[in-house]
């Protein structure tokens, strides 16, 4: 256990003194799942469902019963983030799971000065996710995650052109012994530099920090609260707070509120809420988002299906 958070702690030291970089492989910042993103994103010790693959993949090991999930969000106008996941426990301390994130921009009409039609410009991002976590002790989960990542673009003027690269994962969630304390930690998006075909540009992945700690309190035996904060930065950026709120009610119905503050100016009130119907799980949320997008707030859903 010792090598172990020492092991990410070393990863974490070597992102915080990473040169200075930007990036615009942009789609892999945007938050995965209602329920985090109800919470205002402090979900890094939380998150224990298929979300877990984006949000910390030492929450994978927590999955104890097979379990598929969808997600849908609003992007940008005329674009939409998909998610789609499985999760399957091969032991009582070993869980496996496959996932995908999808950038999806509607077509994009080009017309020359005259108006006559060009064709369709068209583009999507996409991260194919493989991830394991394991139970190594009643305190300490770990987990990790490889991803594929890829960028295609079809322009009926330039041709068509595409990227890819690939990245790495590393989380652990932490039980201290203390009732009701979890924290989490988690290094995401470690790989090389994204280049379209035909370009000299290079993108750099979006490499990002999480750490935080949660507190859940049964205030009895059919309610729960529950709270979060973590704090998170992208390469060698400002770290940036975030903070939520859940309130449990038999054991059914849940409310979610949260604050966080982002790149871009982007900060605000999130809220959210969920229900339970037997095996599926549905959630919405609605978050702040940069007026540049084109509306300053976005809605997510997400259904999670336990088998």
């Amino acid at each position: 256990m010792n090598r172990t958070l020492t092991l990410l702690l070393l990863l974490l030291l070597s992102s915080s003194l990473a040169n200075a970089a930007s990036t615009t492989v942009d789609f892999l910042k945007l938050s995965i799942g209602a329920r985090p993103t109800g919470m205002g994103d402090a979900c890094v010790s939380l998150c224990s469902d298929i979300s877990a693959s984006y949000w910390n993949p030492a929450g994978i090991a927590l999955i104890r019963a097979p379990q598929a999930g969808l997600a849908h969000s609003e992007a940008v106008i005329d674009a939409s983030l998909e998610f789609i996941g499985a999760a399957y426990p091969l032991s009582p301390r070993d869980t496996v799971a496959l996932s995908g994130i999808f950038y999806i921009v509607k077509p994009i009409p080009v017309r020359l000065s005259s108006g006559e039609s060009m064709g369709d410009l068209n583009w999507m991002d996409k991260a194919l996710i493989a991830s394991y976590g394991r139970i190594l002790s009643k305190e300490l989960s770990v987990g990790t995650s490889v991803k594929f990542i890829q960028r295609t673009e079809s322009d009926p003027i330039f041709g068509s052109s595409e990227g890819s690269s690939f990245a790495f994962d590393l989380g652990i969630m932490y039980h201290p012994p203390f009732p009701g304390i979890q924290t989490g930690i988690a290094l995401l998006n470690t790989g090389p530099e994204l280049r379209m075909s035909g370009e000299t540009k290079k993108d750099a992945l979006p490499q990002t920090t999480r750490a935080g700690i949660s507190y859940s309190y049964d205030l009895d035996s059919r309610n729960t609260l529950t709270t979060a904060l973590d704090f998170n930065r992208i390469l060698d950026g400002n770290w940036y707070p975030s903070t939520g709120i859940e309130f449990g009610f038999q054991k059914m119905i849940v409310i979610r509120t949260g604050y966080y503050k982002k790149d871009g100016n982007i900060q605000g009130i999130t809220y959210g809420m969920g229900i339970t119907v037997n095996r599926f799980q549905f959630d919405y949320s609605n978050i702040p988002a940069s007026e540049m997008v084109g509306h300053t707030r976005n809605n997510k859903f997400s259904l999670i299906m336990h088998f």
